[in-house]
């Protein structure tokens, strides 16, 4: 209907809806756009919300969880009584140009999307392209956002091998608690996970968060396992990272819980179209007063000024004839067809007589 400049009222050329003089054809209940009924978007309907598991009294440090209707895993970690250590590890993050810089990186197999905060984007110099996303919490539902989906390569602190991601979306910031990295300290009491290296850096909060989008960074290469309710440790190709309950207690961690679930829910085409509808045919959001151009307001005024009324009928001169008219000086075109009628004329009595 763009291509052929159709009208979404009536579907004729010529026009567009908002200046259709036919009444709106859409006779949906509650429906304020001037558009014709078959284009009346379809009804969203959404599942309703799984129920997960109770967690603990602070759900503040919940991870974003997409409101989709397939359904997923979520992996919660639960601080009921020792510290808990999440799949955390350090690594180098590098954009497109020769910025790079070190931070914390979640690894999250119970997301299917890769987020990082905007603060780390700006600092490598990452534009991409703007993004609207949905995240829903435990205490949020549906939470729109706006950010930027970008570019970027990982790598470990001790490692040559680099993964790229393709899709990263940017976020204001993780919310994930500083007791979930892994410390020198947490892997001293424990025998089996002697001579592990957990490389140190001075960021003191998670930045990235590795979803399932990007299945390489979760390949085991090597893994160290203890007793029943002992942590693990998993190496990857971007290092050791240790995962489950480590012993610290901290009044603050027994009253918190971690849910790291993240999917992704990108605009549909509904969506879409229902927001080009809102933008350009929302009618609250269009003035009634119309703007005349100044041709407009010449030929209105010369209508207003010449009309009359004779023999009961009215007539007003036509509104952009000029008077008087401008008529162009063509006596030299008249005098030459004047001198070819003449020579033709003379070339043809029988024309010259009939003339």
């Amino acid at each position: 209907m763009r291509d052929n400049k159709m009208c979404d009222n009536c579907f004729r050329r010529g026009h567009f809806a908002k200046g259709c003089m036919e009444r709106t054809a859409c006779d949906v209940q509650g429906c304020k756009w001037k558009h014709h009924k078959l284009l009346h978007p379809p009804p969203m309907n959404r599942k309703p919300n799984d129920q997960y598991g109770s967690a603990s009294s602070d759900s503040r440090n919940s991870r974003p969880e997409k409101q989709d209707s397939a359904s997923g895993n979520c992996a919660s970690t639960m601080a009921n009584r020792d510290s808990v250590c999440l799949r955390i590890v350090p690594v180098r993050v590098k954009g497109r140009g020769a910025k790079e810089t070190e931070v914390y990186a979640l690894l999250d197999n119970g997301s299917d999307i890769s987020l990082c905060t905007s603060s780390i984007a700006n600092q490598l110099g990452l534009r991409g392209k703007p993004k609207n996303f949905s995240l829903t919490t435990v205490s949020d539902q549906n939470h729109l956002q706006t950010g930027r989906e970008v570019s970027l390569s990982v790598s470990g602190l001790t490692a040559s091998e680099s993964i790229d991601i393709d899709r990263v979306w940017t976020v204001k910031d993780m919310s994930i608690p500083i007791s979930s990295i892994p410390k020198k300290k947490d892997i001293d009491t424990w025998g089996h996970l002697q001579g592990l290296n957990l490389p140190k850096i001075d960021k003191k909060e998670v930045s990235l968060l590795i979803g399932s989008n990007v299945p390489e960074a979760f390949w085991v290469l090597e893994e160290r396992r203890g007793q029943r309710k002992e942590p693990y440790a998993i190496r990857s190709s971007l290092g050791w990272s240790l995962m489950g309950p480590i012993g610290r207690e901290n009044e603050a961690d027994r009253q918190r819980a971690s849910i790291n679930f993240v999917h992704r829910e990108e605009d549909s085409l509904c969506q879409q179209v229902e927001r080009f509808w809102q933008m350009d045919y929302d009618e609250p959001k269009v003035s009634a007063d119309r703007v005349m151009s100044v041709e407009d307001l010449k030929a209105l005024s010369r209508m207003e000024k010449s009309i009359v009324h004779i023999d009961g009928h009215y007539r007003l001169d036509l509104p952009w004839r000029n008077e008087p008219p401008c008529l162009p000086n063509n006596k030299q075109l008249a005098e030459r067809r004047l001198e070819s009628l003449k020579r033709r004329f003379q070339r043809d009595e029988e024309l010259f007589r009939e003339y």
